[in-house]
């Protein structure tokens, strides 16, 4: 009796035994299902990081090495299409020390596909997945679909696994999605997740504006009166309005450069035209064609290459400097007579018919030495002036005399003379005129 009960006693515990060392290998197993799925999460996470902050790298599809970035982390990646984990690690995406290998014991690998990149990439993608590079097999070489579903479960909605009833396609977590097994023969067991373009986070973020430019905003950025540093080249196809200043450092380029206030430019302005209502330089101004001034120019220094034409007069303040000749114009009533009337101001200057330079000196034309060549009182020649009387005379110089004309609109007495009758007139004759 004593035997059977011991032996009854020795069952029970070996039962006892079996069982909790299932319920321990079970426990194991799920964990490492779970495992797995989170470490394919984290993968996924790094993948996509990956892509999009190197979309317009990618979109290139590099065939061989590149250095690619990640925030400010620079690496050189072997083959960008198809990264490893390694590569995660130098990015700084993955820890250091990140395992090759789940805990369920399988390798994964990563493919990206650019897909409609050439040219504009504005209608680029690059789709991707992270697969297990073996199916997955439990100690005993069986097919455990409660383990994969565990993974797919943890994993999150973009996972999926090729199960025993359909092993040539992956199915996603709760059949949302399907693809085709990625693996030669298509084996059952391989698990799988959507990276890129083709996983739920693009999916989702595919409305809002890509920091590399591919997809193109449909309204107004608004800054919120936040700086914009480290601009490049800034292009605009319509108006550009600053309630500051507006500076550069180089070359400010356009068609119509305006400014309600002051613009100020350090470096060079280039510009088909300037419009402002006070435009100031405090260095050289270089006008290839033509510039109008409506009102007064005032500059430091105005310098001309070629002509400068005034419809009026040129007032200086200082001296009128001319590396060539200073012509006096000899236009139609331009030349002057030495004695000659003058109506001109004060130490104005024009020239004979002789080319000699004559200055206005008290009212009369005088040679530039400030004396005459001809005294007054001088007779230059004799004349014969008639109106209804004819006279017959001499003509003497004068200082300012405005000279005699004859009966047919001939000088009698050129400016600068006088006429004096020698003799007592006589009845007009028409065809009479001076001597």
């Amino acid at each position: 009796m004593l035997l059977t009960d011991m032996s009854f006693t020795l069952i029970v515990s070996s039962i006892a035994l079996a069982t909790t060392i299932s319920t321990a290998n079970k426990a194991i197993d799920e964990a490492l299902a779970m495992g797995t799925g989170q470490y394919m999460a984290n993968m996924a996470s790094a993948a996509n990081t990956y892509t999009f902050d190197n979309f317009t790298a990618l979109a290139a599809s590099p065939a061989g090495p590149a250095t690619l970035n990640v925030g400010s982390v620079s690496a050189v990646v072997p083959n960008p299409l198809h990264p490893t984990i390694q590569d995660f690690i130098n990015l700084k995406l993955l820890p250091i020390g990140y395992s090759e290998k789940s805990p369920l014991g399988l390798s994964f690998a990563i493919d990206l596909t650019p897909t409609n990149c050439a040219g504009d990439i504005t209608g680029c993608t690059i789709p991707g997945r992270l697969y297990s590079t073996t199916a997955y097999r439990d100690t005993a070489g069986n097919i455990r679909t409660d383990h994969m579903t565990l993974a797919v479960e943890t994993a999150g909605v973009d996972a999926g696994t090729s199960y025993a009833e359909s092993p040539t396609v992956v199915t996603g977590m709760a059949a949302s999605w399907s693809a085709p097994n990625p693996l030669p023969g298509g084996p059952a067991g391989v698990l799988m997740m959507r990276v890129g373009n083709s996983s739920l986070l693009a999916q989702s973020m595919n409305q809002f504006y890509k920091r590399d430019g591919s997809l193109n905003l449909q309204g107004p950025m608004d800054a919120n009166n936040q700086a914009m540093n480290r601009v490049g080249n800034f292009q605009s196809n319509g108006s550009v309005s600053a309630n500051g200043n507006v500076a550069a450092a180089g070359q400010v380029s356009g068609g119509t450069l305006r400014s309600a206030g002051d613009a100020s430019i350090a470096g060079n302005a280039s510009a088909n035209a300037v419009y402002g209502n006070y435009v100031q330089s405090n260095g050289s101004a270089n006008i290839v064609g033509q510039a109008f001034v409506g009102s007064t120019l005032t500059a430091g220094g105005v310098q001309s290459n070629g002509a400068i034409n005034s419809g009026g007069s040129i007032t200086t303040s200082g001296y009128l400097v001319a590396a060539g000749a200073l012509v006096p114009s000899t236009g139609g009533g331009q030349t002057v007579s030495e004695g000659q009337w003058c109506g001109d101001p004060q130490g104005s200057i024009r020239s004979d018919a002789a080319g000699r330079v004559l200055s206005c000196q008290y009212g009369v034309w005088r040679l530039g030495s400030g004396t005459s060549a001809i005294a007054d009182g001088v007779v230059v020649s004799g004349a014969t002036v008639c109106s209804n009387y004819c006279y017959v005379g001499i003509c003497v110089t004068k200082a300012g005399a405005p000279g005699q004309q004859g009966p047919t609109g001939a000088w009698a007495c050129n400016p600068g003379t006088e006429f004096i009758p020698t003799s007592t007139g006589y009845l007009s004759n028409p065809g009479g005129n001076g001597g």
